[in-house]
This record gives C-alpha cells, structure tokens and sequence, in this order.
C-alpha cells in the first residue's frame, strides 16, 4: 500500500484578484521555515495536520490560501516550495503544445443535468397520497 505525499495549487481569476488554495505536504524540519515564507508573502495558512500520526520522518499537511496579483502569488508560493526538499518539475520543453482559447464560464449555457437529486412527490404515488394535505415544492 501506498500513500500519496502530493501537494497542490491552484488558483482561479476573480474581478477582484486572483484566489490561490492549495495543499503543501511537508516534513516536520522543514514546517517552520516554509510557514515564515508564507507569512512573509501573505499566503495565509487555512488547516494543517498529519494524515498519518506515527510517520517517520514526521509530515505536516499545510492548506493554503491568499487573494491578490496572481505573480506576486506564484512567486511567494515558489519561495515556500523553495524552502522545502520538494524536487522542482523538469524544464518545459521548448515547443509549447497549442493553446485552449479560454472559455468563459459565466456565459456557459446552464447544465441539462440536476444539481441535486428532487425528492419524490408522494401525492403523485396514488398508494402514498393523503387527501387533503398539501406538498409545497419547489424545483
């Protein structure tokens, strides 16, 4: 059996800034210096807790979270990436495949499929019905 020791980050562009969350697996020798670098950069620190109590070398998992420049973001999260063992991905390489045109959500036609399962109306089932009592719905 194995245990996934993988962080990650993501952020998402708002009309206000850009949101970074995210989640760092870190060594317990490394937890001081990268929760300074966060602080340092106003990467706020959301949770952090151990997923398994009696790991050797001990490992903290950090959830972090901030809202402002998406580069000033990326660069804080380097700088705590940087204080830690965590190998750096490979060099990317030099032709970049193609390009998605974005796509913007807010005008994506609405979904065909329900968000959530209805209840059934049990004054639809003639074995469920009650007379004279009344179902209020709402879909």
């Amino acid at each position: 059996m194995g245990l996934s020791l993988g962080g990650y980050a993501a952020m998402a562009r708002y009309d206000d800034g850009t949101m970074l969350m995210g989640d760092l697996v870190v060594t317990e020798a490394e937890l001081p210096k990268v929760t300074d670098v966060l602080q340092s950069h106003g990467i706020d620190q959301t949770a952090l807790h151990k997923h398994l109590l009696e790991q050797s070398p001990p490992v903290w998992w950090t959830h972090v979270h901030a809202m402002g420049d998406p580069t000033q973001l990326a660069q804080g999260l380097r700088a705590a990436l940087d204080a830690t063992a965590i190998p750096m991905p490979a060099t990317p390489p030099a032709t970049q495949p193609a390009s998605q045109p974005a796509i913007d959500l807010r005008s994506a036609p609405p979904s065909t499929q329900p968000t959530r399962a209805q209840p059934a109306n049990p004054n639809t089932n003639p074995a469920t019905r009650v007379e004279g009592e009344a179902t209020a719905w709402s879909s």
